[in-house]
């Protein structure tokens, strides 16, 4: 689910990670000229073709969270956008693994300008277990020169991360012109991706700049070991569901407001499924008088069975972990050490589950706070609340999105 208003920065921000990591070698690529883009985009796919098959590393599980760092500058479209810049964290979690692929949540984080973190959507990520979003097969660096090209760049070489030091394999792509250039540098023996940047425009006087870096990995304290999804999720026949509710909008300063309600609605329909996880296309709409409904984003997701940043369902063993929790009390789950992010978990009296997930504390109260309810009977997600608060200068502002299933 995603309402925060910085979902079309992270777009902007997910487009050019996929772009760079994707799509940027291709045109030097002169020797796998009989490989279509549209067949084949991803380009280390086409460098490395035995990653089609390759195991993923020893050390990916489920429940593995990578954090990077990133920041950026520049314009993403030269002749009409401001220049900016800003930073925040990439956090992507693994959330099921199978025999071919593996599932991965990403979620991003944007600094305010006030030292808050901000969460934004969450996208989804299937790949083939040899290249995953954080990771490469080791195997295929060992040889890793013989790929080199005029315009690709292959080396080995350390690189420090805060008090770290890694020894990486670098990749460096350059357009033929120098209109471009992207790095990626991956840990010469485990393949984690260490360190990424790209560069667009003039190398003296670029159009955007943005890099990131590794700067945290752990495995998440799943609370179930969850073992399939609900039979409802895999059913052949295709579904979706429905949540309508409001949102609110209101200003917490000294001079009361009567809050503002606008009609909101999220469509969620199934795109992909396996018997541990599944994706879909989230598409959020919001309703006002003078305008009626207005789409505000689409997006991609997946829940897998050990995810606990607001998934769309929760797996039968769930519930029986909650068992543990005790009734009616909150329960803390994990707290991130890089963003300071809660989640925490409640077992109501009827067996249903909430799951809290806040962020640091304003004097407001959290900068932001997800409720998620779901329903013991098939783990199914029948109520999804979000509050925002937004340091407005003179005064703040809360955002509140209530929604709930329709059957």
């Amino acid at each position: 689910m995603h309402t925060s208003c910085c979902f079309e920065r992270y777009l902007l921000f997910r487009f050019i990670f996929l772009i760079g990591f994707l799509f940027s070698a291709y045109p030097t690529f002169a020797e796998v000229e009989s490989v279509s883009i549209d067949t084949n985009p991803n380009q280390f796919l086409v460098l490395f073709p035995e990653l089609k098959t390759a195991p993923s590393p020893s050390w990916i599980t489920i429940g593995k969270r990578f954090t990077y760092y990133y920041q950026y500058a520049g314009r993403f479209n030269p002749n009409e956008d401001t220049p900016t810049s800003g930073n925040g964290y990439f956090q992507f979690d693994v959330v099921a693994l199978t025999a071919r692929n593996s599932v991965a949540s990403l979620k991003t984080y944007i600094n305010n300008g006030k030292g808050y973190l901000i969460s934004t959507s969450t996208t989804s990520s299937v790949q083939p277990l040899g290249l995953g979003e954080f990771w490469i097969a080791p195997s295929v660096l060992v040889h890793a020169e013989n790929v080199a090209n005029p315009n690709l760049a292959v080396v080995r070489m350390t690189k420090t991360i805060g008090n770290k030091v890694y020894r990486c394999v670098r990749f460096q792509s350059t357009l033929g012109d120098n209109s471009a250039e992207y790095v990626w540098m991956f840990q010469e023996t485990t393949g984690k991706l260490i360190y990424y940047s790209s560069r667009r425009g003039n190398p003296t006087n670029p159009d955007h700049l943005w890099q990131a870096s590794l700067v945290n990995e752990r495995v998440l304290p799943l609370p179930w070991n969850g073992i399939r999804a609900p039979l409802w999720v895999t059913t052949i026949t295709p579904w979706s569901l429905n949540y309508t509710g409001t949102q609110k909008i209101e200003y917490l300063s000294s001079y009361p407001s009567s809050p503002i309600y606008l009609g909101y609605r999220i469509n969620l329909v199934r795109t992909r499924y396996q018997p541990i996880w599944s994706e879909y296309r989230i598409t959020d709409d919001l309703y006002a008088s003078l305008t009626g409904w207005v789409n505000q984003s689409s997006v991609d997701s997946v829940t897998g069975i050990s995810q606990l940043s607001s998934p769309l369902w929760l797996p039968p063993e769930a519930f029986s972990a909650a068992n543990r929790w005790g009734i009616n009390k909150f329960v803390i789950l994990d707290t991130d050490p890089i963003t300071k992010t809660t989640v925490l978990g409640l077992h109501a009296s009827n067996g249903d589950i909430m799951l809290r997930e806040k962020g640091t504390e304003t004097q407001k109260g959290p900068i932001y706070q997800i409720n998620t309810y779901y329903r013991q009977s098939d783990g199914k997600l029948t109520k999804f609340a979000r509050t925002d608060i937004m340091d407005l200068l003179t005064t703040f502002m809360m955002k509140t999105v209530n929604v709930i299933l329709r059957e």
